[in-house]
């Protein structure tokens, strides 16, 4: 065997990231989505690609650009394959033969067309599309944005123009009909089996600035005003209707004022006339999502369900459970629910057709690669091996599971990863991350930060505190409006076992983790001098001032925190590291993305500042246009040096091999 070589931080551009797995109606292919990053362009490459279900080929790529090709999806008679691509510029919804050849485009929406959706029949296609937004106005050009409501900007979007509306393209002609106007947005379309309505998705709730609830929505395919479906307070999303047309299955859950935000997503089930909802994972202490477990090698967009199965007898959802997410199989009359995937994988998105299940899920050591089995979860192949040879040359660690026990008895999880090239007798540095958050995980998923991490002579620990998702209702919302309690508990009982093992330097045990990771390392800082040195990424430092500047600031707030900046500023103040800056003496590194919405980067400024008028070693990165996922999504050469930098930092305060 040749030898491995250490990772690198520019083995960035070494990886492809498969996803968004879609079985053809006859079962017997699979198209998925394959990205890499393209060094000389600091762009991601994405292209449609196609392998048999019976392995009996390799894949073959069915579309070529320069840009991205997303989204595929097959029409109902299998012979067509739609498509989204910014070929053009503006993304646009493209549909070629199933069997390969030319592109054809298929709608020419000023502002870019998304979130396709094939009519049962095939002759139709839905898509969502930004309204009263100029397409040819610069932005040097505007004069002034003017807003009513407080929920002006995302972070996915940035500053919010014009509306997401439903639109219906016949494809044997270039007529286009826009189903949906006003002030609110719609999303997530999906037709009834006899083409006559289309689900969508729309928060209409006078007070959405503020607590984000939504609804299914049904509209008439030939026109006429949305009707909303579901009942219930709080989020619904991801409508699905049953394959007879009677039901509308989505997630969400109820927002009961004792858990609220904090709350698992469930499955539920309405009928399409109206009428009451019903849950069906009442009883089962899982959230339904496929966005739980952290990752900062994967790309692009994954269904996690609701999907039907072909005779409506069962829903199929993903939940993670114990760090790796799963395909579940749920009664639609109700019933036990039934883990359809097994093993240490995290299932990022799936597909069904017939009786065969399509996944895209990722391993310790694996970003990800495409599966089918039967669906019950038998006779799995492995149908690519995108990162195989690649991954064949490095010297990676392999994360070992661990476990310890905090206070209160709680049970807390974690994966250690030992330096590359481990010596029995021999000391090394050690880093512990936090996760973002607080209500997502850690777990069977790959990290390039980590393996870089042991790459240049560190341990690295990774735990799912308190406040995770995967282990129950309780354990997820026990620190709500009480963060630094229990949480912080456990990241210093995480320390304390790191401290425990014979090979760690406990001189030389560093912090580290961003968003709700960010806000724990700053935190720790202020409340412990044990560590040696930290990194502090897309932070929220300062509660009072998070409220009234990110995009979720009241809705987060007054959930986490309770009430508001001006009827707790106790709380706010408490809970917000800012407030204990004057404790902190440990070596800081604060970094920040300029165009940061969900924790905008005056957090980062607010913390840095003050550090650095206290006399604390501390230094401070800016990077320009990029959002709260700069790490996951961010530019290819602001990511590999965001990574040089975290490297540079700990071996300056902390440095292996001493």
């Amino acid at each position: 065997m040749p030898d491995r070589t250490l990772i690198t931080a520019t083995d960035l551009y070494g990886y492809r990231y498969t996803s968004d797995p879609q079985l053809s109606p006859d079962g017997a292919r699979v198209a998925y989505v394959l990205t890499h990053l393209d060094r000389e362009e600091d762009e991601y490459r994405s292209a449609i690609y196609v392998v048999p279900s019976d392995r009996g080929a390799e894949p073959r790529r069915y579309t070529y650009g320069a840009k991205r090709d997303t989204t595929p999806r097959w029409s109902p008679d299998g012979r067509g394959l739609l498509f989204v691509s910014d070929r053009e510029e503006k993304p646009q919804l493209y549909v070629l033969p199933a069997d390969g050849g030319e592109a054809r485009k298929v709608t020419s929406a000023p502002n870019g067309a998304g979130d396709p959706a094939w009519s049962p029949e095939g002759t139709r296609v839905a898509f969502i599309s930004r309204t009263g937004v100029d397409p040819e106005e610069e932005p040097k050009d505007i004069v002034v944005l003017h807003y009513t409501e407080a929920h002006f900007k995302d972070d996915a979007q940035g500053i919010k123009r014009g509306r997401g509306h439903l639109f219906v393209q016949e494809l044997d002609s270039e007529d286009v009909t826009q189903l949906t106007e006003g002030e609110d947005d719609y999303a997530e379309p999906a037709w009834s089996p006899d083409g006559e309505m289309i689900a969508v998705v729309s928060s209409q709730d006078p007070e959405r600035a503020f607590r984000r609830y939504s609804d299914v929505y049904l509209v008439p395919a030939s026109g006429g005003q949305p009707t909303k479906l579901t009942t219930d307070k709080g989020p619904s999303f991801a409508p699905a209707f049953s394959p007879d047309g009677r039901t509308v299955a989505y997630l969400g859950h109820a927002d009961p004022p004792e858990t609220g935000l904090s709350t698992n997503t469930g499955l539920w089930t309405v009928p399409t006339e109206g009428g009451e909802p019903r849950p069906l994972t009442v009883g089962w202490d899982r959230s339904a999502s496929n966005e739980d477990v952290n990752s900062d090698s994967r790309f692009g967009a994954n269904d996690g369900g609701p999907v039907w199965s072909p005779d409506g007898a069962c829903l199929y959802i993903t939940a993670t459970d114990h760090g790796a997410t799963r395909v579940y199989a749920v009664p639609s009359g109700g019933g036990e629910v039934q883990a359809v995937t097994g093993g240490g994988r995290t299932v990022y998105g799936f597909s069904i057709a017939g009786n065969r299940l399509a996944t895209m899920a990722a391993e310790l050591l694996n970003p990800g690669d495409i599966y089918v089995s039967a669906l019950d979860g038998s006779g799995e192949t492995q149908l690519t091996r995108v990162n195989a040879a690649f991954l064949a040359g490095l010297a990676l660690s392999a994360p070992e599971a661990i476990a310890f026990t905090s206070t209160e008895g709680a049970e807390i999880q974690g994966w250690l990863v030992r330096p590359a090239g481990y010596r029995e007798g021999e000391r090394y540095p050690l880093v512990i991350e936090v996760h973002g958050g607080p209500h997502t995980a850690y777990g069977h998923a790959y990290f390039h930060e980590f393996q870089l991490l042991a790459a240049r002579g560190y341990g690295v620990l990774f735990t799912n505190p308190r406040g995770s998702t995967g282990y129950g209702q309780d354990f997820t919302a026990c620190i709500v409006k009480d963060w630094g309690t229990r949480d912080f508990a456990d990241v210093m009982a995480a320390a304390d076992w790191a401290e425990e093992q014979p090979w760690v330097d406990r001189e030389r045990i560093g912090i580290g983790g961003g968003s709700y990771g960010g806000w724990m390392t700053a935190w720790a800082l202020g409340h412990t001098t044990r560590f040696r040195a930290g990194v502090t990424q897309c932070l929220l430092s300062n509660w009072s001032s998070f409220y009234g500047t990110s995009d979720i600031g009241p809705m987060f707030g007054e959930w986490m925190v309770g009430g508001t900046p001006w009827d707790n500023p106790q709380g706010y103040a408490r809970m917000s590291p800012i407030t204990h800056v004057a404790q902190i003496r440990t070596p800081l590194l604060v970094i920040h993305s300029e165009e940061d919405h969900r924790c905008p980067v005056e957090q980062g400024e607010q913390l840095f500042v003050s550090l650095s008028r206290l006399g604390v070693p501390t230094e401070f990165l800016r990077f320009p246009q990029e959002s709260h996922g700069l790490t996951r999504g961010g530019k290819p050469k602001r990511r590999v040096e965001n990574l040089e930098r975290i490297i540079d930092w700990f071996d300056r305060y902390m440095p292996a091999g001493t």
